[in-house]
C-alpha cells in the first residue's frame, strides 16, 4: 500500500526501517516516496522524532531544537555555547555534531567543522547534510579534490542530492575543472 503514495503507510514503513537500524534506507525511501512535498517533510520529521525517541532522550532532541533556534536567529555564540554543553552529554549525536560543524563553518573554524562533520558522517553515513558540510569545509581549506570525491557519490551509491550537486560544482570550480562544473 505504501507504494501507492498513502502517507500513513509510508510513515509506518519509515518507522519500521528506522527501528531496524536502517536510517539511511529510511531517508532514501522518503526521498523516493510518491508523496507530496509537505508529506515528505512530515516523514522527515517523523524520522527525526523516531531517532530522538529511539535514543530515549528528550534532552537531546530539546538540545537540537535549541541550537537550531539560535542558528536561525544568527545567535552563533549562543549556539556554540549550547553545543559545548550538550556535546559532552551526547558525543555520538550526528545531529548535534552536524550543527557543531555548521557553527564552526559560520565562524571560519574549518578544521573543527571538518572534524565534527566527519564524525557525524561516520555515525550516520546517509546524513547528506553532514556530507555537504564536510565537503564545504574541505573546499574552504583548498582541498576541492577531496570534496569532489566525497560529493560525487551519495551515501549507499545513490545519486547526490541537489544541494550536494551545487557544492560539487563549487568544488569543480575551485579545482579549475570548469567544464565539469557546468555539467
Amino acid at each position: 500500500e505504501a507504494s501507492k503514495g498513502h502517507p500513513q503507510a509510508w510513515g509506518v514503513y519509515v518507522s519500521a526501517l528506522n527501528q531496524a537500524g536502517k536510517k539511511s534506507r529510511a531517508r532514501q525511501a522518503i526521498q523516493k516516496a510518491p508523496v507530496t512535498a509537505s508529506t515528505r517533510q512530515e516523514l522527515m520529521k517523523l524520522l527525526s522524532s523516531d531517532n530522538a525517541g529511539s535514543s530515549g532522550n528528550a534532552k537531546e532532541r530539546e538540545a537540537v531544537e535549541t541550537v537550531m533556534r539560535h542558528l536561525r536567529s544568527d545567535q552563533i555564540e549562543q549556539a556554540r555555547e549550547t553545543l559545548n554543553q550538550v556535546l559532552a552529554a551526547f558525543p555520538k549525536s550526528p545531529q548535534l555534531l552536524n550543527l557543531a560543524s555548521v557553527t564552526a563553518l559560520q565562524t571560519g573554524d574549518l578544521t573543527t567543522a571538518e572534524v565534527h562533520a566527519s564524525t557525524a558522517l561516520k555515525l550516520d553515513p546517509g546524513f547528506d547534510s553532514a556530507r555537504s558540510n564536510l565537503a564545504l569545509s574541505l573546499i574552504r581549506q583548498s582541498r576541492p579534490m577531496e570534496a569532489i570525491e566525497l560529493l560525487s557519490k551519495g551515501a549507499d551509491g545513490r545519486a547526490p542530492s541537489p544541494g550536494m550537486k551545487v557544492n560539487l560544482a563549487s568544488a569543480y570550480v575551485r579545482a579549475g575543472l570548469f567544464t565539469r562544473a557546468e555539467e
